[in-house]
């Protein structure tokens, strides 16, 4: 209802800024605490030397969270006079934190340089990247740039400079790309983007080239592969000829070595009828006599993007899992040592599922976004069990945007609006009849409930959410014939 110019959810989704629209709440940034439910306005201002004599701001425009969700970054538009007395618009960049409403200015502003549009690095707390706008009375055009800025050392880093209009800069999630808009002399809207030197502060100016248009702001997100050619954010090469793959680990505990994590397929239960194009999968049991304790790590990675989500395959006979249980752990950033278990198979028959199945799993690790050089544990205990099987591993770091090699018969379209008030509706279209579930859940996991359960034909579906629950961040899931699908939305009221 255009009450809001700007929303922005902490890498760990436990704060929300908010920056309402200046006609409305004037020189405010709104900030809630998603633990505590608390929410609270805090009053713009920038410190100065003289006790009783802030400069207060119009209002802030663009927000951004440090990896690690304690510092918030943002930009706020000032009218200052120049040396002849006349008014204009400019804009500086500051720090706030999540937990003190403390100022820290970092780039002050002034009538020659407006500073703005800033956004942190993917995998760094201490470096950030801006655009800047000089005016200079020798020219009517300002003239537009584009740095880098290490908060540690003080070292600026530059990207590009032009005297076309161009800003918005943003990392890719390994920091080794960054992209920023661009507008033509046509005045066309377009995105350039260019690679990073090895200190990854300044740009290497031979690879800055135009991308796409024509499009607005860039926000970097991941579809399978990263934009730009990066590598898959999970590799699994199970189907290679060694085992395990690179980047991969095999710890053996406790039992029969041989029947360990391994390469193979489960009989009558080969994974190509799920994925033609599959050869193999990592197969592990059973030790009829000794107890077995067996462990499969994934190559390390980071954890990064707006809605982190490993979803992978995992088959097993649940009839049997009394005997044997396999869990699944995340490590703490830079350790190789289980830390935290994100998911458990379904156990005793309890599943509604008999015999050796196949199941799609997914597991949301917004609660671990931040976190880097990480490994995923998946970890097999137990004696006389039963064959599990794990395949298709995928990590995205923008759940709402899945692509696999065959298209889903569905699409669920972003609930509108996202933020929202008490009400909000979700829009899907269903290409294959079959039966379709929509289902919200809080960010314990719980069930909140359930907002479609029913057979649906082929053609486009609304359904409108009144939510009579605290404000917080949910998890809706969609489930079809074609497989799940994940999404984030924020009531607030």
């Amino acid at each position: 209802d255009g009450q809001w110019y700007n929303i922005a959810i902490s890498p760990k989704a436990d704060y929300v800024a908010i920056t309402p629209d200046p006609e409305v709440m004037p020189s405010v940034i709104g900030l809630i605490d998603m633990n505590t439910e608390e929410s609270e306005l805090r009053n713009l201002y920038v410190p100065t030397t003289s006790e009783g004599a802030e400069i207060i701001p119009e209002y802030a425009d663009i927000l951004d969270w440090s990896i690690e969700g304690g510092w918030l970054i943002y930009d706020c538009l000032f009218t200052v006079q120049d040396q002849y007395g006349e008014s204009s618009d400019t804009w500086g960049i500051y720090l706030t934190g999540a937990t003190s409403d403390a100022v820290v200015p970092l780039f002050q502003p002034s009538a020659e340089l407006a500073v703005g549009n800033p956004s942190f690095s993917s995998t760094r707390d201490n470096v950030i990247a801006f655009d800047v706008a000089e005016y200079s009375e020798s020219s009517d055009y300002p003239n537009y740039y584009i740095h880098t800025y290490d908060l540690f050392s003080g070292e600026l880093g530059f990207i590009r400079e032009n005297q076309n209009a161009f800003g918005h800069p943003s990392f890719s999630p390994n920091d080794q790309r960054i992209v920023f808009q661009d507008i033509s002399d046509e005045g066309v809207t377009y995105l350039s983007q260019a690679a990073m030197q090895a200190d990854l502060l300044n740009a290497n100016a031979s690879t800055i080239q135009a991308w796409v248009q024509p499009v607005g702001y860039p926000v970097w997100y991941a579809i399978g592969t990263r934009p730009g050619g990066d590598d898959f954010t999970m590799d699994e090469s199970f189907d290679g000829d060694d085992f395990p793959p690179a980047g991969w680990t095999v710890n053996h505990l406790a039992g029969a070595a041989a029947v360990g994590w391994r390469a193979g397929n489960v009989e009558d239960h080969n994974f190509s009828e799920i994925n033609p194009e599959n050869a193999y999968s990592a197969i592990c049991g059973y030790d009829e006599n000794n107890n077995q304790i067996e462990r499969l790590l994934s190559p390390a990675f980071d954890i990064a993007g707006s809605m982190p989500t490993l979803t992978f395959w995992a088959g097993y006979n649940s009839y049997w899992t009394t005997n044997y249980e396999v869990k699944v752990y995340i490590t703490r950033s830079g350790s190789a040592d289980p830390d935290v278990v994100i998911w458990q198979q379904k156990v005793d028959g309890n599943d509604g599922t008999e015999g050796w199945e196949w199941r799609e799993c997914a597991v949301d690790l917004g609660p671990y976004a931040g976190r880097q050089n990480v490994h995923l544990c998946w970890e097999y205990n137990g004696r006389d069990g039963d064959l599990f099987a794990l395949d298709d591993i995928w990590i995205y770091t923008d759940a709402t945007a899945v692509e696999r090699e065959n298209p889903p018969t569905f699409s669920l379209l972003t609930n509108f609006p996202n933020p929202f008030n008490r009400t909000t509706t979700f829009s899907y279209s269903i290409t294959e009849s079959g039966p379709v579930k929509i289902e919200i859940y809080n960010m314990n996991g719980r069930l909140i409930t359930t907002l479609v359960d029913d057979y649906h034909a082929a053609g486009y579906y609304t359904k409108k959410w009144h939510a009579d629950v605290s404000s917080g961040l949910y998890i809706y899931r969609m489930s079809s014939p074609a497989g799940h699908h994940f999404g984030k939305t924020l009531l607030l009221k």
